[in-house]
């Protein structure tokens, strides 16, 4: 996914889990995977997730094996809550779910992945 400032933030919302090479090369917008029925699943984003990731947020809900050394792995704070929370029920009813509201809203059984910002990766080195 890459973002174009004319237009809004792009979103991408994900029942499940997603196959390798998953939010490789984003530059933007939002990500959010479920990870509904993926507790057998070694990672819910598979191999070699966000390899070049650039810019966006990918929210994840379950395990996550691995991941890029210039990716954060982060806890939710209250604006990712607040995100999460306020696009949840609109997926849930059009993918005819919204049962999974409870389950879904377990704020810490989810992570944010984002890119080291430039500044980050320069402190690093």
């Amino acid at each position: 996914m890459k973002h174009d400032p004319v237009y809004d933030e792009p979103e991408l919302w994900i029942l499940k889990n997603v196959g390798s090479f998953s939010f490789e090369f984003m530059g933007g917008g939002k990500a959010v995977v479920c990870g509904v029925d993926s507790e057998n699943f070694s990672s819910v984003l598979g191999e070699r997730a966000c390899v070049g990731m650039v810019g966006g947020v990918v929210y994840v809900r379950g395990k996550i094996s691995t991941y890029p050394k210039d990716i954060q792995c982060l806890e939710l704070d209250e604006e990712d809550i607040k995100f999460i929370d306020g696009g949840l029920d609109e997926f849930l009813n059009r993918i005819e779910r919204p049962e999974l509201r409870g389950e879904l809203t377990n704020w810490s059984a989810w992570k944010k992945l984002r890119p080291l910002t430039y500044e980050e990766k320069i402190s690093q080195a």
